[in-house]
């Protein structure tokens, strides 16, 4: 057995209570499961908890706060949101938000001298967008003792009955508590919640506050390398690679990494649908020795942008893999699988295990024809200029100043694209990556100034217009939203150039103007 995993919980309570809280979800329980006892009626809850990483689905340090109210004394309900880590559409990465999820309890038996209380509860029951990973039904017996001098201890048996496949609760908990009677404020307490088995205590220091710590206690059954970007170690980790035990011979030592890749412009020329990929992150391993093999597979994971894979996630079946190792029967070879909103690369059984390994996205991109699109600036107006000359001699090194606009610009932005398809803008920053770098450019436009020199002869009339032309160009990306893969279309205006319109009349061919100058 190990010590994998801590938690430190502080829990602000607004009555004095009875009962024990179940710390990590702001209900009546034990440390991570719930029991069959109930609080006093009437009694309010609130308070918050750290959760680092492996106490949650989300695979990073978190936290969430609750409030819980025991309206009467067999009838408990419980409201709590989780912080959750997502990169925002300027690519940065924070909490910006929450999952949502609720709990009602009710007890139809109370504990008798010689039966058990009853308690029947449901978690996180409804959804709208999110992957309600703690939805269940449950049901928890709780019996309490008391033994030498007064010493209280309880026993706890239970089964949760998941209601969707992301569930993270699923079939038999139970525990006990011990509280002291020398301290009744604190408890003792020991579980197993569906998963692993805790261990921990708690204590309320004040009439109205507690607070508790606990770990989590597993048998080691393998390993897991965390593998962060390479050009900033200190950034938080972008992959893991799991080896399984008894995955690598003895004493194989394995170090992995996440590298930026360096990639040419191919911007979007074909008027006809072209194929183009690029990588979500890039996976490097190295081990010692170099030539390790896998004697069971290893699975590299790699997170999807989004924390829940409801809201968007790039479709696996439009995605390969490439590997720096990429004989035909490798990964390079495979598809890219999903699992736990982790984009996944299994090395085989029996293959080499250091490489360079790629999951890609696969889009496609087409342009339609250059056409006209209005007219750049000439001497500050964005129109044909006229200039006039009614006079016997020419009018010479006349100045005009042109504004011709390049680069490009979003139409229909990734951002736009995705929700249009029912998904979040999760994947916006990592679809821009891809079309900036096959533009080769960032997004926006912008202007060039140009001088030219021009001559009027005598009794004529100069027409100059600079006319914008502009290429309309069609990104593809299919995405998985709600189980359906979807076509994300993302669309923008290159600037390829200007067309010149330019004349050199004599005055009577035209009306209107001034005489001797400019007009």
């Amino acid at each position: 057995m190990k010590f994998r995993q801590g938690l430190m919980v502080c829990c602000l309570l607004c009555c004095v209570l009875k009962a024990q809280a179940q710390y990590s979800m702001g209900n009546t329980g034990q440390l991570n499961i719930p029991t069959a006892d109930m609080q006093e009626a009437g009694t309010f809850m609130g308070g918050g908890n750290y959760l680092p990483d492996g106490m949650t689905p989300f695979n990073f340090n978190t936290g969430n706060y609750f409030v819980n109210m025991t309206f009467l004394s067999f009838v408990e309900l419980s409201y709590r949101c989780t912080l959750l880590k997502t990169r925002r559409y300027d690519g940065k990465r924070g909490y910006f938000q929450q999952d949502r999820s609720m709990t009602a309890r009710i007890r139809p038996l109370k504990e008798g001298k010689y039966r058990p209380s009853l308690v029947i509860g449901v978690d996180d029951p409804f959804k709208n967008t999110g992957t309600n990973y703690f939805a269940t039904v449950y049901g928890a017996l709780t019996k309490g003792f008391s033994i030498a001098q007064g010493d209280r201890l309880a026993v706890t048996a239970g089964y949760y009955i998941p209601l969707n496949d992301h569930s993270i609760k699923d079939g038999p908990f139970g525990g006990i508590s011990y509280s002291p009677t020398f301290c009744r404020e604190m408890t003792v307490m020991a579980e197993y919640d569906s998963e692993g088995f805790n261990v921990g205590a708690a204590a309320r220091l004040w009439k109205h506050f507690s607070i508790h710590v606990f770990g989590e206690m597993q048998e080691a059954d393998g390993s897991t390398i965390e593998a962060p970007k390479i050009e900033n170690p200190e950034k938080e980790n972008a992959a893991t690679i799991n080896i399984p035990t008894g995955g690598t011979e003895e004493n194989t030592k394995i170090a992995a990494v996440v590298f930026e890749e360096a990639r040419e412009a191919n911007p979007a020329t074909s008027t006809q649908p072209e194929a183009s990929k690029a990588s979500v992150n890039n996976v490097a391993i190295k081990t010692e020795p170099a030539d390790a093999v896998a004697k069971e597979d290893i699975i590299i994971a790699i997170p999807n942008p989004s924390t829940d894979a409801n809201l968007g996630y790039f479709d696996p079946e439009n995605m390969e893999v490439e590997s720096s190792e990429a004989p035909a029967t490798r990964a390079a070879a495979k598809t890219v699988g999903f699992n736990n909103n982790n984009y996944i690369i299994t090395i085989p059984q029996g293959e080499k295990i250091a490489g360079k390994y790629s999951p890609r996205v696969k889009f496609t991109k087409q342009a339609a024809a250059s056409v006209a699109d209005g007219y750049n600036e000439v001497n500050g107006k964005a129109e044909v200029i006229k200039i006039e000359n009614r006079d016997y001699d020419a009018l010479e090194n006349i100045i005009l100043t042109l504004k011709i606009k390049n680069g490009w610009d979003y139409t229909v932005s990734p951002a736009e694209a995705l929700k249009a398809a029912g998904a979040s803008d999760a994947l916006a920053t990592y679809i821009n990556n891809y079309i900036e770098t096959e533009e080769g450019g960032t997004n926006g436009s912008y202007e060039i100034e140009q001088k030219l020199t021009a001559s009027v002869s005598g009794n004529h009339v100069l027409l100059y217009g600079s006319k914008r032309m502009v290429r309309v160009k069609t990104y593809t990306f299919k995405v998985v939203v709600g189980n359906q893969s979807k076509d994300v279309k993302v669309e923008l205006k290159s600037y390829t150039g200007h067309q010149e319109e330019y004349s050199n009349n004599p005055v009577s061919q035209h009306s209107g103007g001034t005489t001797g100058g400019q007009g």
